[in-house]
């Protein structure tokens, strides 16, 4: 990277979805760091201590992963960047292994230190095995990921290792290798923060948040003691967008609690494109805008489980996105929760909003943005698999 002097130095990091994005970004703010979070990577001035770039390649394919990646590094090499963090996801899907490879062919003699465990979360790494709170992680709720399930624990096959691969899984205290992919084990915190004291100019780091918040401890910044405890929500309206089914949209409803509370689903029985998209331009647009005439938080929902692999999994966040955009431009002023990684991803490209200033963590991985030059449009991410902090609903 470029620098020069007088600059100011900047921590860059590259996620693959939304979620995980704005999951660094509350990692970011807990150590009083100006953060922005970012679609399309662009130096702004002033310019903040981090910027998180989501690149939206997590569910696309493996060629555009590749192809976005080698983008983003060639626009970094004019930037003065302190620090390069590649996010990934904490159990790997997606095309981590492509992604790394990519930023070793376009930065030769460099090494990467992938530290994916987040023990924080019950998520751990250890001879070789990946475990959610103690049990492997094939037979977790993983295993019944709709678009991505996982059939195995081990962290090679995880990665799709291949013979030409140069990836290595160390244990604490082990050697890395030039030029390679080191997976590092960890069970805890301290542990993390162990291969963080190992970062240097030759290795980049890459792994899930237990390890950026590691790295930024052991890089000396300091945690501060926030006063979150209150919900932060003021607007009169709220619309929760939800990628997941019915049943898990029921566990919103039992925290509000009251009868300002209405859900629109999509019934199960569209599950072809033109009908699923006949109904987004219709039905499903009008019911949501007209209960706002009576309730005052508005949940939009795929109404039952979709089987897995069904080819319409893939078409359910563009057609959220659709739905959001034109009830924002219909309602107006609301106050926006968004579930799931690609479902955000879709929703803040649909509405334009390539940058984002995180303002609040809610919860570990939940946080609260607003959105840059559009005074008081405020948004909260939380990734699919995470559940909404109860303070919301105080």
């Amino acid at each position: 990277m470029d620098i020069n002097e007088g600059e100011h130095l900047m921590i860059i990091v590259i996620a693959d979805d939304f979620s995980g994005a704005a999951e660094m970004g509350g990692i970011a703010l807990r150590f009083g760091l100006k953060v922005e979070i970012q679609t399309e990577f662009h130096i702004t001035s002033p310019a903040p201590d981090i910027i998180v770039l989501d690149t939206n390649t997590r569910s696309g394919l493996s060629r555009n992963a590749i192809k976005q990646m080698e983008k983003t590094i060639k626009k970094l090499r004019s930037s003065p960047v302190d620090l390069l963090f590649k996010k990934t996801d904490s159990v790997l899907r997606g095309h981590v292994r492509e992604e790394l490879n990519t930023i070793l062919s376009c930065m030769p003699g460099k090494s990467i230190l992938l530290a994916p465990a987040n023990p924080s979360s019950g998520r751990t790494i250890k001879d070789g095995h990946y475990y959610i709170n103690g049990k492997l992680l094939h037979q977790s709720i993983f295993s019944d990921d709709p678009e991505s399930p996982v059939h195995t624990s081990d962290v090679l096959s995880l990665l799709g290792h291949s013979e030409i691969d140069r990836i290595q899984v160390l244990k604490n205290g082990d050697k890395i290798e030039k030029e390679c992919i080191a997976i590092g084990e960890a069970e805890n915190l301290s542990q993390l923060i162990d291969w963080a004291r190992k970062i240097d100019s030759d290795i980049i780091p890459a792994g899930a948040a237990d390890f950026f918040y590691a790295i930024l401890k052991e890089r000396g910044y300091t945690e501060l003691t926030l006063d979150d405890h209150k919900s932060p929500v003021s607007a009169d309206r709220s619309l929760f967008v939800c990628g997941s089914s019915l049943s898990k949209a029921a566990i919103i409803l039992e925290g509000l609690k009251d009868d300002n509370t209405a859900v629109v689903e999509m019934p199960s029985k569209y599950l072809s494109e033109d009908e699923l998209q006949n109904f987004c331009n219709e039905r499903w647009i009008a019911d949501t805008v007209q209960s706002f005439d009576s309730y005052r938080n508005i949940i939009i929902v795929v109404g039952d489980e979709i089987p897995k692999g069904h080819k319409i999994l893939g078409k359910i966040p563009v057609c959220l996105a659709q739905i959001t955009n034109e009830v924002l431009d219909r309602v107006g002023s609301i106050e926006l929760f968004i579930e799931g990684g690609s479902t955000a991803s879709a929703v803040v490209r649909k509405l334009e909003w390539d940058r984002l200033i995180p303002l609040q963590e809610l919860a570990p991985g939940i946080v609260r943005m607003e959105v840059y030059n559009q005074k008081e449009q405020y948004v909260t991410v939380k990734p699919g698999s995470y559940s909404w902090p109860q303070l919301l609903f105080s």
